[in-house]
């Protein structure tokens, strides 16, 4: 009923037309789509460019506004979207230029503990881990399923996710990160990382971020951490503080050049691949807001930053903004 719902009502505003209300400033998450469309999950809705034409999703008042996390999956159907708002998940088809099709869901509806999904990602069985300040959700084989408890970790806020092959590793606020990894009957706890029992920089962990060397990045509310192994004491190669702009990290990204990208809510740091501070940038070198959200970097090596005052775009060393909430008349609400 949900999906017939969303469909009707998609229908109905592409037939009349409703001029769209405005998206929010603050650019919360930035996706880049198979076509090189860009997909900005802000405060008030989501909004898609394709090229200079602009379309708002999600922004009426009975529609969830403020778009957390956007994650992709390749299902034998096409692609899809799963956006993870502050109040409930909607799973997305889409096509070239628009969103196609849609299922809104709730608490009521995944049995889930809470509306608000602060993280998503699927592991290599194509299964969904989305994370609540109430527990972990989880999709797999079309049926939820929901657990609060890893092996310590009972009832804690989760705040981040992500996979790597068989091993889910999961954010927690004020109790470290979380590990499940997958076994014969399916996942369960292994272990958890905490300080002082590893080197995390805090306990409250606002991000996380696998390279492509299989390194675990961990950003926290006091700096950023790296561990390389799978032992909760051993691995820890890595940590960076003083040297950030702020030591609130909020994302985590690597170049095709093995640079990587920290997000911080006081600009924006580039690690060269030997770990040092290759560069720092602020307002005062272009970007919007020093008060970074999200960091996606496309194939072509360009990177798009959410920020609280709109998106950047650097190409090279040009940056180049979108303030989001300008894009008011030329595309209608869905």
């Amino acid at each position: 009923m949900l999906k017939r719902t969303f469909v009707f009502c998609l229908f109905a505003l592409i037939t009349y037309g409703i001029t769209a209300q405005k998206p929010g400033d603050k650019v919360l998450s930035v996706f880049v789509d198979e076509y090189g469309h860009q997909w900005f999950g802000t405060d008030s809705g989501l909004l898609l460019k394709n090229a200079d034409v602009y379309k708002a999703y999600f922004t009426m008042p009975d529609i969830p506004g403020t778009v957390n996390d956007i994650e992709h999956q390749v299902t034998p159907e096409g692609p899809v979207m799963w956006i993870g708002t502050k109040s409930g998940i909607i799973r997305v088809n889409y096509s070239s230029d628009a969103i196609t099709s849609g299922t809104f869901y709730t608490a009521g509806t995944t049995k889930f503990l809470s509306d608000i999904i602060n993280g998503i990602t699927f592991d290599n069985k194509n299964a969904g881990f989305f994370t609540t300040p109430s527990g972990i959700g989880i999709f797999a084989k079309d049926i939820w399923s929901y657990i609060t408890k890893i092996t310590d970790i009972d009832k804690n806020r989760f705040t981040a996710a992500k996979a790597k092959g068989d091993t889910i590793y999961l954010g927690t606020n004020g109790e470290g990160v979380a590990r499940m990894v997958k076994t014969v009957d399916g996942y369960s706890g292994a272990s958890s990382f905490v300080n002082p029992w590893s080197a995390l920089a805090g306990n409250n962990i606002t991000c996380i971020f696998i390279d492509s060397k299989g390194n675990q990045w961990y950003g926290t509310d006091k700096g950023i951490s790296r561990h390389s192994k799978m032992d909760a004491k051993e691995g820890w190669d890595f940590s960076l503080t003083d040297q950030l702009p702020n030591q609130y990290i909020t994302c985590i990204s690597e170049d095709k050049f093995g640079n990587i990208w920290i997000g911080t809510r006081g600009g924006l740091v580039k690690l060269s691949p030997y770990l040092s501070v290759a560069a720092t940038y602020t307002e005062s070198n272009g970007l919007p807001s020093g008060s970074i959200n999200d960091i996606f970097i496309e194939k072509d090596g360009s990177i798009w930053i959410g920020t609280d005052l709109g998106a950047a775009h650097f190409i090279g060393s040009a940056i180049s903004n979108i303030r989001t909430s300008d894009y008011t008349k030329d595309f209608i609400n869905f």
